[in-house]
């Protein structure tokens, strides 16, 4: 009453509760009807045995009860009846017997090996095509193995292509730098050679 359900009750709040609603229900009143709508006390018996007695079903009226129709009548209504329930039925066996094919022991037995026949091819047909699909599934994986074989072909030629135009670079530079120090050193060397001749002597006039 006082969380109105909105508030969990806990161990500090339940006695209070519990003790209001006990003092406001327990009273000598509400204890005393209890028993008496049992039949405890003061003691009677009907109010339980009157449960377990079988209501009686209303009476039918004589008017509902008793027919207008002359028996003349009810015979007329049976023979139209049956008429209509025999042309009806020979409808039916008519649509069924043209519905209907009979086959003898000969073409059922034909028309089961026929059949089993027909079963038979398309179970290898299915296994066929489960083949198919396996060796589809299992060449498109070799192809991708060989794709991915060759993309790392490719990788390994670009690598060592340009391993070997970076090492060509270099012997081209090495012979480059040689030449140039020997050139070098032949410029150097004639230079010596062109200081250490000995200048002519100038004639005197």
């Amino acid at each position: 009453y006082r969380s109105l359900g909105l508030l969990p009750v806990k161990k500090a709040n339940f006695f209070p509760l519990f003790w209001s609603a006990y003092i406001s229900s327990f009273t000598k009143k509400n204890i005393l009807s209890s028993f008496e709508a049992t039949g405890i006390w003061p003691i009677d018996q009907s109010v339980v045995t009157k449960k377990f007695q079988p209501s009686t079903p209303p009476q039918e009226s004589r008017d509902t009860a008793s027919s207008h129709l002359s028996p003349s009548d009810w015979q007329r209504m049976e023979r139209l009846l049956k008429d209509i329930v025999k042309k009806g039925t020979n409808k039916i066996v008519k649509k069924l017997k043209a519905e209907a094919t009979f086959h003898s022991p000969r073409s059922l037995k034909k028309g089961r090996a026929e059949q089993a026949a027909k079963d038979k091819a398309e179970a290898v047909e299915q296994l066929k095509k489960a083949k198919i699909k396996k060796l589809r599934a299992a060449n498109k994986l070799y192809n991708k193995k060989i794709a991915q074989e060759k993309r790392e072909k490719r990788e390994k030629d670009k690598v060592a292509k340009e391993k070997e135009k970076a090492a060509k670079a270099r012997r081209k530079a090495d012979k480059k730098a040689d030449r140039d120090r020997q050139k070098a050193l032949q410029t150097s060397q004639a230079g010596k050679r062109k200081a250490s001749r000995p200048l002519p002597r100038q004639q005197k006039r």
